[in-house]
C-alpha cells in the first residue's frame, strides 16, 4: 500500500530524500514511481496517474512528470512554484508541457505536467553528436513557436538551454521549467533567479543589467542553444566560449564555422544575429525570426527529410527491456540491465543508413537484435547480426571519417556511445574490451580484403 507523502517543511529536507512510491495528492492523486531528474530547485519524478478513467475528454495521460519543489534554500517553495504555474495557466501551446494539477502547500509543493520519456537535449546530446541542419531547423522553429507564445502571453523564460528542452515522440522538441519566469517588462524586479544559467547567459544577464531585460534575452539564450546543439558542444561545460565581445567580432560565442566547417551559412547568419552583443542588434521578437525560419525551413520540408537520430531516438522503456529480456549473451544481459543503460538504445527501421561511408563519426554502436549489411565503396561486403558486435568504432576512436556504411535489414536495436563513453566502458568492462580488439581485427582484415580484390 502507497501512502500519502507527509514531509517536514521544505528547509529541513536532507538533499538526498527521494518521494518514489509515494502517493501525492492535488485535486488527483498521483503515484510517484521514478525521480528523473533533480536540480536546485528539487526533483522531477515520472508518475502514474491514480483514478484514471480511460476514453474520458481531457482526461490526462497514464504517465505525467511531477515536479516537486524541495530545496533546503527555499523558505516558502510554494512562491517558487506559483511562479511557474503563472506562466503555465496562461499558456497552452503544444510546444509547451501541459499543466494537469498542483499544490501549494509548503510542506509539498508540486505541479503534474506531461511527461516525455524521450528526457532532454542535455541527456542527449552525448548521443545525438551535432545537430544536423534538418534537425537544426526544426529546433529553432519548435523553440521560435513556444517562445513566441510566451512572449505574446507577457512572459519571458530566462532559462533556456538544452536542459529545458525535451524530446516528443515525433522528433519534435519541447520548451519547459518557466520556474525562473518573469514579466516581460521586469526592470528591476527581477528576481536573482532570473540570472539564467552559466554558459546560456545573455550578456545583460551575466552583467545584471535589469533594465536591459526582455524579450532579446530570451532570443540570446536560444541561440545559445541552437549554437550548442549545432556545434555539439555543452556552453555549461565550456562557459569561457560565452565570453565579452572583441574589436571586429560583436557576438558573446564565436562563429559557428569555427567549429563546424561544414556549417550552413543561413544557419550561421541566423544564429549570430540571436547572440549579439548588443540587444539592440538582435531581431525585435521571437515571430520576427520566426518568419525566418520558416522561409528556410519551408523549403527543407518540401524534400525527404532524412530520419533523425532524435527520431531514432523513441523508445518506450517497455520495448527496452523486451530487447534486453531476449538477449542470449549473458555477459551483455548483464551490462544491459545496468539502471538507466537502456537510455542509450536506439531502434532502426529496416532501410535505415545506420552510418554512412565518408561521413565524420561521432558514435559507436553496438548490434543487440536484428541484422544489418555492411558496404564498403558501394559494394555490400557482408552482414552481421551477432549480439554485441561493435559496429563503426574505429572511426570513433580515431576521429577519422567512416571508412563503410552500415544498414539496417529491417527492425535493429542498437546501444550507442560516442568516443568518450566508450573509453570509459571498455575501462570498465575488459572483457567486452577483449571482444572488441578481436572484432577490430576481422573488420580490418575484411575491408583490407575488399581494397585488395580478394
Amino acid at each position: 500500500m502507497h501512502s500519502h507523502a507527509k514531509l517536514p517543511p521544505a528547509g529541513n529536507q536532507p538533499a538526498s530524500l527521494t518521494l518514489a512510491g509515494q502517493v501525492v495528492e492535488g485535486q488527483r492523486r498521483w503515484l510517484l514511481e521514478e525521480r528523473v531528474s533533480r536540480g536546485g530547485f528539487g526533483a522531477v519524478y515520472r508518475a502514474r496517474t491514480q483514478d484514471r478513467v480511460p476514453g474520458l475528454a481531457d482526461e490526462p495521460p497514464e504517465f505525467v512528470a511531477v515536479k516537486v519543489i524541495n530545496a533546503p534554500w527555499i523558505e516558502a517553495p510554494s512562491k517558487v512554484l506559483r511562479r511557474e504555474l503563472a506562466s503555465l495557466l496562461a499558456l497552452r501551446h503544444d510546444r509547451i508541457p501541459r499543466l494537469w494539477d498542483w499544490s501549494l502547500q509548503d510542506s509539498l509543493a508540486f505541479a503534474v505536467m506531461d511527461f516525455y520519456q524521450q528526457g532532454s537535449l542535455q541527456d542527449a546530446m552525448p548521443v545525438l553528436g551535432p545537430f544536423d541542419d534538418f534537425s537544426t531547423w526544426r529546433l529553432m522553429e519548435d523553440l521560435l513557436e513556444a517562445l513566441n507564445a510566451a512572449h505574446q502571453a507577457g512572459i519571458l523564460h530566462l532559462d533556456i538551454k538544452p536542459a529545458n528542452v525535451l524530446l516528443d515522440e515525433n522528433g519534435g522538441f519541447v520548451l519547459t521549467d518557466f520556474g525562473l519566469s518573469q514579466g516581460t517588462l521586469v526592470g528591476n524586479e527581477i528576481v536573482p533567479s532570473g540570472l539564467g544559467t552559466r554558459g546560456y547567459q545573455a550578456p545583460e544577464q551575466r552583467q545584471r543589467s535589469f533594465d536591459a531585460i526582455d524579450v532579446r534575452t530570451d532570443l540570446w539564450s536560444l541561440g545559445a542553444t541552437i549554437w550548442a546543439l549545432y556545434a555539439g558542444i555543452d556552453l555549461s561545460m565550456k562557459e569561457e566560449l560565452n565570453s565579452d565581445p572583441v574589436e571586429g567580432h560583436p557576438y558573446c560565442l564565436p562563429m559557428l564555422s569555427a567549429f563546424r566547417p561544414d556549417c550552413s551559412e543561413r544557419i550561421e547568419e541566423v544564429v549570430m544575429r540571436l547572440v549579439h552583443a548588443d540587444p539592440t542588434e538582435r531581431p525585435g521578437g521571437a515571430a520576427e525570426v520566426l518568419a525566418e525560419v520558416h522561409r528556410h525551413f519551408g523549403r527543407q520540408r518540401t524534400k525527404t527529410p532524412p530520419r533523425t537520430v532524435a527520431q531514432r531516438f523513441r523508445s518506450s522503456t517497455q520495448e527496452a527491456q523486451e530487447v534486453v529480456a531476449e538477449l542470449v549473451d549473458p555477459l551483455w544481459s548483464s551490462i544491459c540491465r545496468a539502471p538507466r543503460f537502456d537510455l542509450w538504445f536506439l531502434k532502426f527501421a529496416g532501410g535505415d543508413y545506420i552510418c554512412r561511408e565518408g561521413e565524420q563519426a561521432f558514435l559507436t554502436f553496438v548490434l543487440l537484435k536484428g541484422r544489418v549489411e555492411i558496404e564498403f565503396g558501394g559494394t555490400v561486403v557482408g552482414e552481421e547480426d551477432r549480439e554485441g558486435t561493435f559496429l563503426g568504432e574505429i572511426a570513433t576512436l580515431t576521429g577519422e571519417p567512416r571508412t563503410a556504411a552500415i544498414r539496417a535489414l529491417g527492425e535493429v536495436w542498437a546501444c550507442v556511445m560516442n568516443a568518450a563513453q566508450l573509453e570509459r566502458f571498455i575501462a570498465l568492462n575488459p572483457a567486452v574490451g577483449l571482444r572488441l580488439v578481436k572484432s577490430m581485427a576481422r573488420r580490418l582484415q575484411r575491408e583490407a580484403s575488399v581494397r585488395d580484390g580478394r
